[in-house]
């Protein structure tokens, strides 16, 4: 459960860091993010993320939001009503936390041969 969160977490890093926009923050104020900060401020929020253990989703989306707000890359992070953390980046690319999907079923699948392979 713990490596589906956070292999849900990383994929939506990934994916981030391969949209948005040029990043130049030529105009209108935005600031620009370099890819050596972006880099940072994911393997700062996976450690978060991977520090929690089990603990409830609002508990989850709580760390995940404090933390974001520490860091002065973001420029708003928040929770959604059904427990998601995003945060926007000073450079408008958004990240999202997703908190309310059940494991899918070839991870549980995976857990329980792992399981009988143990046992």
């Amino acid at each position: 459960m713990k490596s589906l969160a956070g292999l849900i977490f990383l994929t939506l890093l990934l994916a981030l860091v391969g949209c948005g926009g040029s990043g130049a923050g030529g105009g209108g104020g935005i600031q620009t993010i370099t890819d050596t900060q972006r880099d940072t401020v994911m393997t700062s929020l996976e450690t978060t993320l991977a520090g929690l253990g089990s603990v409830d989703a609002s508990t989850k989306a709580n760390a995940m939001v404090n933390a974001m707000r520490a860091m002065p890359e973001f420029k708003e992070a928040g929770i959604t009503g059904d427990l998601c953390a995003y945060g926007l980046f000073k450079d408008d690319r958004l990240i999202v936390s997703i908190n309310n999907r059940p494991p899918a079923a070839e991870t549980l699948v995976q857990t329980i041969l792992d399981w009988l392979l143990d046992h």
